[in-house]
């Protein structure tokens, strides 16, 4: 049995960037198992994804973090 996430906007609260727009991606996490959305260009505080992130985890708690993708910090 799998489990099917499917992270569709986000509405930001905070933005990190200084100049330009944020480049926001979504981890989820089930027991061992993360998954990552593709990021979101310029998704600025109101990003979109259509990215579909499937797990096989029995885990019972799954986590969702946003990050944005500026070369490796987040």
């Amino acid at each position: 049995m799998s489990l099917i996430v499917k992270p569709i906007s986000g509405m930001l609260t905070k933005d990190t960037d200084l100049f330009g727009k944020m480049d926001p991606y979504v981890v989820c996490k089930i027991g061992n198992e993360q998954k990552r959305t593709k990021t979101n260009k310029g998704g600025g505080k109101k990003p979109q994804w259509m990215d579909t992130l499937t797990f096989m985890s029995k885990g019972s708690i799954m986590s969702v973090s946003v990050y944005d993708d500026d070369f490796g910090k987040d």
